[in-house]
């Protein structure tokens, strides 16, 4: 059975997805696993790729651009590189790098999007 951490993130994750699928944007991977981490969403809506990384906190104490480091954003970029190796046919798309933040504030979920980190 999965921990209430895992299932937390679990239900971050599906609302991240979606938060972006209402706004005509295309899942092509989550969960994408390699050696350098996971890319949680790999979205993309008229020839860019979104590369997302779902950060969830119960509580907003933090503020989410100190969730992502430097050495995360390295991990995210070659993992995505290895990503772009198997679906090659995405080669030519731009691309960036972002961060959804959710949290809670009392039985309802916020949320943040922060575009290229």
């Amino acid at each position: 059975m999965p921990s209430e951490k895992r299932m937390f993130g679990d239900r971050a994750e599906a609302l991240a997805e979606a938060f972006f699928h209402a706004r005509s944007y295309r899942v092509l991977a989550r969960n994408f696993l390699t050696r350098y981490g996971e890319l949680d969403l790999v979205i993309e809506r008229e020839g860019r790729i979104h590369v997302i990384e779902v950060k969830a906190r119960a509580s907003r104490m933090q503020s989410p651009y100190e969730t992502i480091t430097q050495k995360k954003r390295l991990h995210l970029s070659r993992a995505f590189e290895l990503w772009l190796q198997r679906h090659p046919g995405y080669q030519d798309y731009a691309y960036q790098f972002d961060a959804f933040f959710l949290w809670r504030e009392g039985t309802e979920w916020k949320t943040e999007w922060l575009e290229g980190i």
